[in-house]
């Protein structure tokens, strides 16, 4: 059970996003401290062990570490490793700050716990659903893009969570590609306490974003993707889209080797996300590697809307709604 909760916290770390890293995975754990969910006694995976579980960099994982000792949170010895502590006198735990607010609110407005708990459950959209959305797939780079389009369109807590660790996935609502249903349903159906419900969905490369990743001096495109197959159908979907509307030329690889050694500035090497997960971290530097961007495909948006809807209860109203321009052609799955 440890193991996946330290697991799952790479899963939610936002490598794309403008916060620092080392902020992010002290946001991660600390809120894990103060909800329980790390308890005290609980060791922290060391610095070096840490380094592989969460791909992240020894200086990042010390210094998050030591803004948690800062704040009481955890204590770090040589050769006993890092270890969480009792919560310090005068801090909440995340269960002691709702027991509060039920009292407060029982006292200041006579509502019992059941009708306030209730009233959250069912209340304005723009209330954060605490619960989050699992999105599936045998890539985590490709997790956190379905799941970040999934956020800002509908404003749920969508988290990736590796299809290798499917077993082991805690209860909640699932998004998956159509690619992988066999293999979720028949895990999930063999589940009878998990309740979850289950949307598969159709992904296309963002043909918008890729537009704007081209700077003005790039004349070709090469897509990388170890599965040939795949990486012939992607290639032709961008060589649809993009020769005709900027004459840039498509080209595909199955060779990572060959891909990572491309160093002309002329050229954007796109690697498939799961091709982008394979790749060193020493690789994803430098102008010329990127990994595909994706999005939902624009027809099924829809059933997004209506699957968190039905989850969660309607959106926000003053919520944008997410892009929704068609701009891709083909709704299959993409590697």
């Amino acid at each position: 059970m440890l193991d996946d909760i330290l697991d799952s916290v790479g899963s939610q770390l936002r490598r794309d996003s403008n916060a620092p890293l080392y902020r992010q995975l002290h946001s991660i754990l600390r809120y894990s401290v103060l909800t329980g969910v790390l308890p005290e006694g609980v060791t922290l995976p060391a610095i070096r062990a840490a380094e592989k579980r969460w791909h992240l960099h020894h200086h990042t994982i010390r210094r998050a570490y030591r803004a948690l000792a800062d704040e009481g949170l955890v204590e770090s010895r040589r050769g006993s490793g890092t270890r969480v502590l009792k919560l310090p006198s005068g801090m909440d735990s995340f269960d002691s700050r709702i027991e509060r607010f039920l009292e407060e609110m029982e006292r200041d407005f006579d509502a019992t716990r059941e009708v306030v708990l209730s009233r959250i459950a069912g209340g304005p959209g723009h209330v954060r659903r605490a619960r989050p959305i699992w999105v599936v797939e045998c890539s985590m780079a490709l997790c956190a893009q379905i799941a970040r389009e999934i956020s800002q369109r509908t404003g749920a807590d969508a988290r990736g969570w590796p299809l290798s660790r499917l077993a082991s996935l805690p209860p909640g609502p699932v998004v998956s590609t159509h690619f992988h249903t066999e293999s979720v349903e028949n895990v999930l159906h063999r589940r009878a306490d998990d309740p979850a419900r289950v949307l598969f969905i159709g992904i296309q490369p963002d043909m918008h974003t890729i537009s704007e990743q081209l700077r003005k001096d790039v004349e070709r495109v090469v897509v990388c993707d170890l599965d040939a197959e795949s990486c012939h159908v992607i290639t032709g979907d961008l060589r649809r889209s993009l020769v005709a509307a900027t004459g840039v030329d498509v080209e595909a690889t199955s060779s990572v080797e060959d891909a990572v050694a491309i160093s002309d500035r002329r050229t954007l090497v796109l690697f498939s996300p799961g091709t982008w997960d394979a790749l060193p971290e020493g690789n994803r530097i430098g102008p010329a590697s990127r990994c595909l961007p994706v999005r939902i495909n624009p027809a099924e948006l829809t059933l997004v809307d209506n699957f968190v809807a039905s989850v969660f209860g309607p959106a926000d109203p003053t919520r944008s709604g997410g892009v929704d321009q068609a701009d891709g052609r083909s709704g299959r799955d993409r590697r």
